[in-house]
């Protein structure tokens, strides 16, 4: 799923979640700032794309991109 930090001014959408630089358990992510996960922009990208591993989401968060996916996916 797409990662971006440009986050829309406009309402976001059931299959977007958003990633405060507030939360509390934001450092674990390691990202630098407030970021956007898109769970309708899914690509399939090899392992030798990726250097090293970023960070993890927290159980609260990994739970909200599950959903988000599922209602991306027209499985909700």
């Amino acid at each position: 799923m797409g990662i971006f930090s440009k986050i829309p001014a406009s309402d976001l959408r059931n299959s977007w979640v958003l990633i405060q630089d507030s939360d509390v358990q934001f450092s674990q992510t390691g990202l630098k700032k407030t970021s956007l996960i898109r769970a309708d922009k899914i690509a399939t990208v090899s392992t030798s794309v990726f250097s090293r591993k970023l960070g993890n989401l927290s159980p609260g968060l990994s739970i909200k991109v599950q959903k988000a996916l599922k209602i991306a996916l027209n499985l909700a």
